[in-house]
């Protein structure tokens, strides 16, 4: 792209950036300004309205709290006196339709209604069928608002408001009521326009019409069932106005009135007409903008067009200088004021420079040729000096290669000698410790065998006791076996005499029977025989009892002394064969005892030849670190002696490889001697087309 184009092109741009910004900034301020001015003036008609209603119904409100105190004194209720005052209260007042009070009991059933307009009802009227009748009477004392509704008579909107009242007595006693008419209501309410087809409501608190132009929708249709905004309805605040003017194409507006009737203001319109103001400023602001854009391009062209040719002048100038045989000593001749006009002072300067540059390369050019060919002469010494160098260094490194052999294979020698007197020693002490751990087990078995023997010992001395023991046990034993044969013998003699007893208890029985026969042959002579024999047959059956007892208590104890005597026998049988074994016993461990001697005598004499092994390793090791320490010296010089020649070869190497590197520099310095010929050359040439 030309400089020309890009000129037109980047001012259009920036231009045109200026100016939208500009024209959207300019946009939004007023846009927010118009829409600060319609929330003002919204809250204004709104409040404006609001404050009327609310005198309205102040007014009427009033009137009830007065009417009612007024009933609420009076002991009897005097028509013409009440209607004269209800009439007083309401003159001069065309926005009520009728004032008036009923009594507790309906008309229909005796009760009275007075009007300010001195209206009778009808007998069969019933005011406590009418809702603000029932109302009232259930509010306890507050003002209650009836739903609105169209007068029969003057076809307009009507609202009742009433309110009960008690007697001195503190007793339900009557309603006051008044009707008011909305007309003025429906005006004020009407004349709240945001913008020209606005539409304006009054609502209860529910969404159902109180105000509508069509009176078939009060008290009957509802509001946001045929407008919509339904959602808006519980960001109505208490105390303030609400607006909105983001809902859709529509925006909306509203107030709540009074607490005592939850009424709302509410009206909407089409955001269109709010924002045609706005549309109007866009459109302007949109036009001049279209303009700036115009006139800048022109003058975008005019500034493009004058730079452009000034450049063109130079470009050519250029172009004549590098032409032929590039005449540095020409210069440009212009005398612009500008920015165009130090470039072509900037380029004579730069032309002097090179034309001084370009003489004194051909001043260097010359020197170059001449020390070009003296470093092609050198190189050429310097090539040969090297291969012999070369050839030096190749004799000394197989030279040294034969050393580093002997040194390697002799490093090896050691290493393998240093690694054996290393597994030597690690045997010896291995050795050691094996000698050092028999002589800790030797030394502990024979204090074993010398607590065995003194175990040994006291088992002897034990069964020495137990012995004596167990035979005096026997002769225990045996003299516990002759007195039980003693008791046993005595026990059959008891059983004899026991059962001699038993033959006298029952021959006396006999005897008793006998005497009781003969006594009672007797007759009363003898009663006293009787007695006797009585006596001497229960004598006899507590012998005979007893001696049954006495039988069964031997015979028990006779069993018992049969089963003692078995055991005692076996008793004396155990402790023979105890005392048998005791001596048995004896003899062994007697015999332990000996073998015990012999064997700590053999432990010793085992002792002793460990503490001469473990002395004869001792010496052996210390021997054999000394060896492994020399070993280590004639290790660590063979080591050096290794270093020193691996550094020797490592010398040669690298001597060696800056040999082949210098020999390679000279050849390339050979090669770079012609190039440097050859460049002189090019640049003799070159510097030929140059004039200057």
């Amino acid at each position: 792209m030309r400089i020309r184009h890009q000129l037109i092109v980047s001012h259009t741009a920036l231009t045109f950036g200026v100016v939208l910004v500009l024209a959207f900034s300019t946009i939004i301020s007023h846009r927010k300004t118009i829409q600060d001015k319609i929330e003002e003036i919204s809250k204004l008609q709104v409040e404006n309205v609001n404050g009327h209603i609310d005198n309205f119904l102040l007014t009427a409100q009033k009137t009830i709290e007065v009417v009612a105190s007024y009933m609420q004194s009076l002991d009897e209720y005097d028509r013409n006196t009440v209607e004269n005052f209800l009439a007083a209260q309401v003159a001069g007042n065309s926005d009520c339709s009728m004032l008036y009070v009923s009594s507790s009991v309906p008309t229909c059933r005796g009760g009275f209604t007075f009007t300010d307009n001195h209206w009778i009802p009808p007998s069969d009227f019933d005011e406590s069928s009418r809702s603000w009748f029932k109302n009232a009477k259930n509010s306890l004392g507050t003002i209650v608002f009836s739903d609105p509704y169209v007068d029969e008579q003057s076809k307009g909107i009507v609202v009742t408001l009433s309110k009960s009242f008690r007697n001195r007595y503190g007793e339900f006693a009557g309603v006051v009521g008044i009707d008011l008419k909305l007309d003025k209501v429906v005006a004020m309410v009407g004349n709240v326009r945001l913008t020209e087809n606005a539409r304006s409501y009054m609502i209860d608190s529910k969404g159902v019409y109180v105000t509508n132009d069509d009176v078939k929708k009060v008290a009957s249709e509802n509001f946001y069932s045929e407008h919509g905004f339904s959602e808006l309805d519980s960001k109505i605040p208490a105390d303030e106005p609400y607006i909105n003017l983001s809902d859709g194409k529509r925006y909306f507006a509203a107030r709540k009135m009074s607490n005592l009737c939850g009424w709302k203001i509410v009206t909407f319109g089409s955001r269109s007409e709010i924002y045609a103001e706005i549309s109007r400023s866009v459109g302007i602001i949109l036009t001049d903008s279209v303009l700036a854009l115009v006139v800048s391009i022109v003058l975008s062209l005019v500034v493009s067009f004058g730079i452009t040719a000034q450049l063109k002048r130079v470009a050519k100038a250029l172009t004549q200088i590098s032409g032929g045989h590039a005449d540095l000593t020409k210069r440009l001749e212009f005398n612009f004021k500008n920015e165009i006009g130090e470039i072509a002072r900037g380029f004579n300067s730069f032309a002097e420079k090179m034309q001084q540059i370009v003489i004194e390369l051909k001043k260097s050019k010359e020197l170059l040729s001449d020390a070009g060919e003296r470093l092609q002469g050198g190189t050429a010494e310097t090539s040969d000096a090297i291969g012999q160098i070369l050839g030096n260094i190749q004799s000394v490194n197989a030279q040294i290669g034969n050393q580093a052999d002997g040194v390697n294979e002799t490093s090896e020698a050691v290493s393998r000698i240093a690694d054996s007197i290393q597994a030597l020693e690690t045997m010896i002490i291995g050795q050691s410790g094996s000698v050092t751990q028999a002589s800790s087990a030797v030394e502990e078995m024979i204090g074993s065998i010398s607590a065995v023997n003194a175990t040994v010992e006291k088992m002897a001395d034990s069964f020495d006791v137990l012995q004596g023991d167990a035979q005096a046990g026997t002769m225990k034993q045996q003299t516990v076996n002759e007195r039980i044969t003693q008791i046993e013998a005595q026990s059959k003699l008891l059983q004899e005499a026991n059962a001699a007893i038993s033959a006298i208890a029952e021959q006396t029985n006999l005897l008793a029977m006998n005497a009781a026969i003969e006594a009672a042959h007797a007759g009363e002579a003898g009663k006293g025989f009787s007695v006797v024999a009585d006596e001497i047959r229960k004598l006899s059956e507590t012998s005979s009892e007893q001696s049954r007892t006495i039988g069964e208590q031997l015979m028990g104890i006779r069993t018992a002394i049969e089963q003692v005597v078995s055991v005692s026998v076996e008793s004396s049988d155990s402790f023979n064969a105890v005392s048998s074994k005791i001596r048995d016993t004896d003899g062994f461990v007697r015999q332990i005892k000996s073998a015990m001697e012999e064997q700590h005598e053999g432990s010793q004499m085992i002792i002793e030849a460990l503490h001469k092994m473990n002395d004869i390793t001792r010496n052996v090791k210390n021997s054999s670190i000394e060896m492994g320490d020399g070993n280590k010296v004639i290790l660590d010089e063979v080591r050096k002696l290794k270093d020193s020649s691996d550094s020797v070869n490592v010398c040669m190497g690298e001597m060696g490889a800056s040999a082949v590197k210098i020999s390679e520099t000279g050849k390339s310095l050979k090669s770079i001697a012609e190039q440097m010929k050859n460049a002189i050359g090019a640049i003799e040439s070159q510097i030929n087309e140059f004039t200057v």
